[in-house]
C-alpha cells in the first residue's frame, strides 16, 4: 500500500499524460513516437479506471488497478532511463522526468 491517495495519483498522472502528449508531439521520428505512445496508452489505461471510482473514494490509499505495480514502476522507470535523456527539449524532457519521478514515488509502498 501506498501514502498516496487515489485522488493524488489521479493528479500526478493526469499530468504525466499531458507532458508525455507535449514529448509525443516533439519527438522527431516514429520509433520514438512509438515509446511515448506505448506509455501513453497504458497510463491512459490507468487513468480511465481511476476516473470511474466515487469522488469519496478519493482519499483511500492508492493501488494499481489495470497491470501489476511492478511493471508500472519497470515500464516507467525504463522511459526515464532510456527515452528522455533523448528529448529534444530541455523544458519538455525536464518535465516528463519530474513527472515520471512523481509517479513512481507513489507507486512507492509505505513501510
Amino acid at each position: 500500500m501506498t501514502s498516496t491517495t487515489i485522488g493524488g495519483a489521479i493528479n500526478t498522472i493526469s499530468e504525466l499524460l499531458t507532458a508525455l502528449e507535449t514529448c509525443y508531439w516533439e519527438s522527431a521520428d516514429c520509433a520514438e513516437k512509438d515509446n511515448v505512445f506505448n506509455l501513453l496508452q497504458s497510463l491512459t489505461k490507468e487513468y480511465i479506471e481511476l476516473m470511474k471510482l466515487s469522488v469519496q473514494d478519493h482519499d483511500y490509499p492508492y493501488e494499481v488497478i489495470t497491470m501489476p505495480v511492478t511493471s508500472l514502476a519497470t515500464l516507467l522507470g525504463e522511459f526515464a532511463e532510456v527515452h528522455c535523456p533523448v528529448l529534444r527539449r530541455l523544458q519538455t524532457r525536464e518535465e516528463v522526468q519530474h513527472q515520471i519521478q512523481a509517479l513512481r514515488h507513489a507507486l512507492t509502498p509505505v513501510s
